[in-house]
């Protein structure tokens, strides 16, 4: 099949795109996926858009124009990666928030072999995140949103307005509220459980709050946590549609 030299630019820059997006998005962004493998998929993709799919463009006027448009699809494929990523860092806060709050921070935080202030409990979070993403077939949901993103901004169409900085920004705010809203029952069950212990320590002034509380207020959490499962389970498949749709929303 004869490829003509303006698809060759098309395809560079589609695949410039989707290795942009690969780079940060969840699941395939993970630094355990080779970079030979988001490339070559990356590649594939943007030839099945191009050259079966039918894309087309009109070739840029220059040299330094393409080079512009490479770093617009670089910037966007970055954005893209990043909104479809919030939802896995809205809930991996939330799991922090929880761990904090029922004393397993400390773990994360003095440990000198952990690299990072990530505790089992927000690993938890981190990984039934990415069951339910791989459940309701979140990868592939993200790979039809960003071929759409071409049909919205083709390449060489582009350009960042005040529109999607709000988006972005509005988007990223809601990162909070959707984390608080997901530790709420946990957090609220540990703060009840503190306000309990603070009364047994003016009843019984002989009883070591902090040493009798810690194992009560961690098997509190463990309870709330295992309770509202079902519930966290719903809240996160409606925030990771939700990131998908952000996707195709932020080039609109």
């Amino acid at each position: 099949m004869m490829i003509r030299l303006p698809n060759v630019e098309l395809l560079v820059l589609v695949t410039v795109r989707l290795l942009s997006a690969f780079m940060v998005a969840p699941i395939i962004g993970h630094r355990s996926v080779p970079a030979a493998a988001k490339i070559t998929l990356a590649a594939l993709l943007a030839w099945l858009l191009v050259v079966p799919g039918g894309m087309t463009a009109e070739p840029a006027p220059g040299i330094v124009a393409f080079l512009m448009a490479i770093g617009a699809e670089i910037v966007l494929g970055l954005l893209l990666g990043f909104i479809s990523s919030l939802a896995f860092w809205t809930l991996a806060m939330a799991g922090e928030l929880v761990a904090l709050q029922m004393g397993w921070g400390f773990g994360g935080g003095i440990h000198p072999s952990v690299e990072s202030s990530s505790v089992a409990l927000g690993q938890f979070y981190t990984v039934t995140t990415s069951l339910v993403y791989l459940g309701i077939g979140g990868h592939q949901m993200l790979l039809v949103a960003l071929a759409n993103t071409f049909t919205a901004a083709p390449p060489y169409a582009f350009v960042v307005e005040g529109a999607q900085v709000e988006r972005i920004v509005q988007t990223t705010g809601a990162l909070f509220s959707g984390a608080l809203q997901l530790a709420l029952p946990a957090v609220g069950t540990l703060i009840l459980t503190d306000a309990v212990m603070a009364l047994l320590s003016r009843v019984l002034p002989q009883l070591n709050a902090f040493v009798f509380g810690l194992p009560v207020k961690v098997a509190a959490g463990l309870l709330a946590v295992w309770i509202s499962l079902p519930v966290m389970v719903v809240f996160i498949a409606r925030w990771l549609s939700r990131g998908i749709l952000d996707v195709q929303f932020l080039v609109r």
